[in-house]
C-alpha cells in the first residue's frame, strides 16, 4: 500500500522569472550645463547623480542595464555615446 500526501499540506512549485533590462538614455546638450534655478549645481549635475543612484540599483538587484547618451547641434549633428553597454560590468 502506497502511502498518501498529506492533504493539509499544499505544495506548489512557483518559477518568479525576473525578466527586465533597462537603457538609461542621458541628455547631454550643452542647455544641461545651465544652473538649477537659485542653486549653484547643474542639471548635469544632478542628471550625475541620478544616473549613479539608479545605475547603482539596478546594479544590486541584478538586471541587466546600459547607460547611454547623446548631445546634438540640431537634428543633422548628432552625438551618440555608450558608457556602459548591457554586457559590460558596472564599475
Amino acid at each position: 500500500m502506497g502511502q498518501h500526501p498529506d492533504p493539509r499540506v499544499m505544495m506548489r512549485a512557483v518559477r518568479k522569472v525576473h525578466d527586465i533590462s533597462v537603457l538609461v538614455l542621458l541628455d547631454l546638450s550643452e542647455s544641461t550645463n545651465n544652473k538649477v534655478n537659485g542653486h549653484e549645481y547643474s542639471v548635469l549635475d544632478l542628471t550625475r547623480q541620478a544616473t549613479v543612484l539608479l545605475a547603482g540599483a539596478i546594479n544590486r538587484v541584478g538586471d541587466p542595464f546600459a547607460i547611454h547618451g547623446f548631445c546634438s547641434d540640431g537634428r543633422h549633428d548628432v552625438q551618440y555615446y555608450r558608457f556602459k553597454d548591457f554586457d559590460q560590468p558596472y564599475d
